[in-house]
C-alpha cells in the first residue's frame, strides 16, 4: 500500500491512575470526539492503541476482546478517531486493518451512535444491524456495525 496511511503503526496505550481519573491519551486537539477524556474506572478488558505516523498520532482506538452471542469471538470497537486534518485518506481503513491483523480470527464489529460517522462504517462495506425494538430509546439511534465475512 502506498499513500499518506501506508506508513502507519500501532503503538499500545497503558492507562496511567492520577488519583480518581485515569489517563489514556494526551490532549490532542486533532481529536474532538469526547470519548479521549480520562476515565474513573477503566475496565481491564478494554484495550487502547496510538496509531502513528513516525512520531504523530494520526489514529486512535479503543477496543475490547470479547465472546458475542451472534459473532463469536469479536474485536468490539467501543471508540475509533482519525485526527480531523487527516480524514478521508485511508487511516481509519488501515486502522481497520491493522486492529484485525493484531487479532487472528476475531470478527470486527462497532457501536455506533453518530450519524456522521455512519457514513464511514457504510463506504467501507460493513453491515448495519439496528437493536432490537426494546434497546431503541425515542431520539437515540445506536447500531451495531458489523465487517462482512
Amino acid at each position: 500500500m502506498s499513500g499518506p496511511a501506508s506508513d502507519i503503526e500501532v503503538v499500545h496505550i497503558a492507562p496511567v491512575r492520577k488519583r480518581v481519573w485515569t489517563y489514556v491519551f494526551d490532549r490532542n486537539p486533532e481529536f474532538v470526539k469526547p470519548w479521549w477524556r480520562p476515565e474513573q474506572d477503566p475496565s481491564d478488558s478494554c484495550r487502547w492503541v496510538s496509531i502513528r505516523q513516525g512520531v504523530n498520532e494520526v489514529a486512535r482506538c479503543k477496543y475490547v476482546l470479547k465472546d458475542d452471542p451472534d459473532y463469536g469471538e469479536v474485536v468490539d470497537i467501543l471508540a475509533i478517531e482519525v485526527a480531523v486534518p487527516l480524514r478521508g485518506q485511508g487511516i481509519g481503513r488501515r486502522t481497520l486493518d491493522l486492529i484485525r491483523e493484531a487479532n487472528p480470527g476475531r470478527r470486527l464489529i462497532a457501536l455506533n451512535d453518530d450519524a456522521v460517522s455512519r457514513g464511514f462504517w457504510e463506504r467501507i462495506g460493513w453491515i448495519r444491524e439496528d437493536p432490537p425494538e426494546f434497546f431503541r430509546f425515542p431520539g437515540v439511534e445506536r447500531v451495531t456495525y458489523v465487517e462482512p465475512l
